[in-house]
């Protein structure tokens, strides 16, 4: 179940060539840096006519969504997922 937060963080990401978006290698999130192990799925969602990327991954064995909101070129944790018990 996905457990909403609005928090800015920072993102290192690579631009692959062939890639049709960016992908995130680490990001700094409450004083630690994690490595991305897994992206699991990245869609686009449109709020007006600004185009924001989504991304559900694994970073340091935390699954996450992260949004790049390009307007103000900021990333933000908009969520963790829990594990359900």
């Amino acid at each position: 179940m996905l457990r909403p937060i609005h928090e800015a963080v920072d993102v290192g990401v690579v631009f692959p060539a062939r890639r049709p978006y960016p992908v995130p290698r680490w990001v700094r999130w409450r004083g630690e840096k994690r490595a991305v192990e897994e992206v699991h799925l990245v869609h686009e969602r449109r709020e007006g006519a600004i185009r924001q990327l989504v991304y559900s991954l694994t970073a340091g064995g935390v699954l996450l969504q992260l949004r790049f909101d390009p307007e103000h070129a900021r990333w933000y944790v908009d969520g963790v997922y829990d594990e359900e018990e």
